[in-house]
């Protein structure tokens, strides 16, 4: 139970910055898929 728990809140801290770096990147300028590119590599190194 502990595991899955656990496993949940990583789960939702990178989505969370993800997310973050998402917004960002638009912020900065980029376009929709490059902002999709710079989330999904912050998502799986947060994953890693």
């Amino acid at each position: 139970m502990n595991n899955l728990l656990t496993t949940g809140f990583i789960i939702v801290i990178a989505l969370l910055t993800a997310a973050g770096a998402a917004k960002i990147a638009r912020l900065d300028g980029a376009t929709y898929p490059a902002a999709l590119t710079r989330a999904a590599i912050a998502f799986t190194t947060l994953l890693k």
